[in-house]
C-alpha cells in the first residue's frame, strides 16, 4: 500500500496562485470559504494543515480537481 505525504507548501502555493488569478484578496477568499483571513495566510504559506472540507471548497470555488490541487495529477 502506497502512502502519499501531503506537501502543504506546494498546495498552499497553488491556492495562492488560483486566488490571485481570480483577483481575490485573502479576506474576500476567506469569506467565500467561511474561514478567517489568517487561516488563508497559513494555508498559502504551508504553515497549516488543510481540512478536507476546506480543500473541497477551494476546488469547487476554482473548478479544479482535488487530485490536481493535492497531488498535481
Amino acid at each position: 500500500m502506497s502512502t502519499k505525504i501531503l506537501d502543504y507548501a506546494k498546495i498552499g502555493a497553488k491556492v495562492r496562485d488560483l486566488r490571485l488569478q481570480h483577483d481575490l484578496s485573502q479576506l474576500a477568499f476567506a469569506k467565500k470559504l467561511g474561514v478567517t483571513r489568517v487561516e488563508i495566510t497559513k494555508i498559502e504559506t504551508g504553515k497549516q494543515k488543510i481540512y478536507l472540507k476546506t480543500l473541497v471548497r477551494i476546488c469547487q470555488e476554482f473548478d479544479v480537481s482535488l487530485d490536481w490541487l493535492v497531488f498535481g495529477g
